[in-house]
């Protein structure tokens, strides 16, 4: 992860570790609603100001259908932040609504919309376009592209991942 705040000061480094673990609830074959809860792991360095030093918890709510060739998802998360900026709340709510398609059967892509809000500190809106490679049924590498949805000077990010299906719980 590369960040660089107003002052031009550059910090380099690896973001924290996020574990999520998901329960779907079918509805018929094309929709579903999912739980999802996770914690955000403090393993940045955060002397680099990348990631706040304490582990965030989170809630998601998911409702995803298909139509067609096309998938949406529509998210309703809320996270209890570790630490949060001097005057701000602990919670931050998030909202975002994604529409994807699978191009072949190891190819994807997808674009996204998404805000948060907290009390105390600044709204944010961003645009997430996104490509993924299904290695199996198992494992989903992933990379984008994020640009803040913001009057001034917008703000990008980029970014890897992926998914593995570690176990089927329940």
């Amino acid at each position: 992860m590369q960040r660089r705040d107003e002052s031009g000061e550059r910090a380099t480094g690896s973001g924290d570790t996020a574990i999520v673990v998901k329960r779907r609830f079918a509805v018929d074959d094309e929709s579903a609603f999912g739980l999802e809860g996770g914690a955000v792991l403090p393993s940045s360095r955060h002397g680099l100001g990348i990631g706040s030093g304490k582990p965030d918890w989170v809630l998601n709510a998911i409702y995803s259908a298909d139509f067609g060739a096309w998938h949406t998802d529509l998210n309703a998360a809320a996270t209890r932040l570790g630490a949060s900026d001097a005057g701000a709340a602990r919670t931050l709510l998030l909202g975002a609504a994604s529409l994807s398609r699978s191009l072949d059967d190891h190819w994807g892509v997808v674009g996204e919309i998404s805000g948060t809000a907290q009390h105390g500190a600044e709204s944010a809106r961003q645009l997430l376009v996104a490509t993924s490679y299904s290695v199996s049924k198992r494992l989903v590498v992933d990379a984008g592209a994020a640009r803040t949805l913001r009057s001034g000077v917008p703000s990008w990010s980029a970014f890897t991942g992926f998914t593995w299906l570690a176990a089927r719980v329940f």
